[in-house]
């Protein structure tokens, strides 16, 4: 599934032991904003060195941006991995994705828009394989000469549009990492959000938001149950508008609704 979205600090590798019981649908392994400069190296080599040997096959790398010296050094370690899923930080222009993407020789692609400007790449991406795409809520705002929550109309508005514009282009929409990373109600609440604008997902820091993440970004059991009403009254077989015994009038899209419920609790979905 494509829920929940946690990132591993690169040189920090007493956390990827922890990764069997933590039940994140994905793992990033961080060599960008999580690693101090001195520390890039070592973060590389220590990430190498796990994903060859672990056995991991639902991760990402986020490698450093192309205006850093470290780029290089990431890409040609991301390449020598079999598995090649990439985070491409501050994404700035297609031209550039399209280039580290050939690279690389990446798998999946999961672009991060971190700039107000980068926003209005989200229509050009459905040209480009793209897997997700990351809302950077806190890099945008580090713009604004306001303390975050002064801003609310705004954030509410770019997270409600970033989904939409994601939606309209094929692309998987991924919520950025709690503003609250101690506030528990705080991420339920961003999650219910999230969910209510369309987002598939949302990135996480701290281990104890990914069952939070899992939970809220998963079909309840009213709408899985509905579902399963639905296949037992038509088989999933469009024969127009059907009144079922309980008076529902079951359309063709509730059809395609139902179907696409039960296929995501089964892991096949978006």
């Amino acid at each position: 599934m494509n829920r929940s979205f946690h990132f591993l600090p690169g040189d920090k590798p007493h956390y990827f032991e922890k990764i069997s019981s933590l039940g994140a649908d994905w793992y990033i392994f961080d060599l960008e904003d999580a690693v101090a400069e001195d520390k890039k190296d070592y973060s590389r080599d220590t990430v190498n060195s796990f994903l060859k040997n672990s056995g991991l096959v639902n991760y990402f790398v986020r490698i450093n941006s192309q205006d850093t010296s470290h780029y290089i050094k990431d890409a040609e370690m991301l390449k020598s991995l079999k598995i090649r899923n990439i985070v491409i930080p501050k994404a700035d222009s297609i031209y550039t994705i399209s280039e580290i993407q050939k690279l690389t020789e990446a798998h999946k692609t999961i672009v991060l828009i971190e700039s107000f400007e980068s926003f209005k790449l989200i229509n050009d991406l459905k040209g480009l394989d793209i897997f997700c795409a990351g809302l950077g809520l806190e890099d945008m705002l580090a713009d604004m000469p306001f303390d975050n929550d002064d801003l609310p109309v705004l954030i509410d508005s770019i997270k409600a549009e970033f989904a939409l514009k994601c939606r309209m282009n094929g692309i998987l929409p991924i919520d950025g990492i709690a503003r609250d990373i101690f506030d528990i109600d705080e991420l339920k609440k961003e999650c219910v959000f999230a969910k209510a604008s369309g987002y598939a997902g949302k990135f996480s820091v701290h281990p104890s938001h990914i069952q939070v993440i899992n939970d809220n970004f998963y079909p309840s059991k009213e709408s899985v149950s509905w579902a399963e009403f639905i296949k037992a009254e038509t088989g999933f077989i469009n024969s127009g508008y059907v009144r079922a015994a309980s008076g529902e009038v079951i359309t063709p899209p509730k059809i395609i609704k139902a179907k696409k419920i039960l296929n995501y609790i089964k892991g096949e979905h978006e």
